[in-house]
């Protein structure tokens, strides 16, 4: 992680944006995911339950958010409950 704030250039719609994020960011991206597991104090089950609202809601509001964050998550290999989290 040499830069603290990387500035990357992404172009496209929702879903090629959030798949060019992942792969750009994948390991920025476990790696605030690790942060952010050992940060919440509760049960990592119960984290995702919480997120799994955040999901639906975000689909149900705006798709093209949940697009984006769906394909990051599948680009960086991760599961994109925790990126709602």
């Amino acid at each position: 992680m040499a830069e603290l704030f990387p500035v990357i250039d992404i172009r496209g719609d929702a879903a090629q944006r959030g798949r060019q994020q992942g792969t750009l960011l994948r390991d920025r991206i476990h790696a605030t995911i690790e942060f952010y597991r050992r940060q919440i104090q509760l049960p990592a089950q119960e984290i995702l339950r919480i997120a799994g609202i955040f999901r639906q809601s975000t689909e149900a509001f705006r798709g093209e958010i949940h697009a984006e964050i769906e394909n990051l998550a599948q680009a960086a290999g991760a599961d994109p409950l925790w990126i709602y989290a």
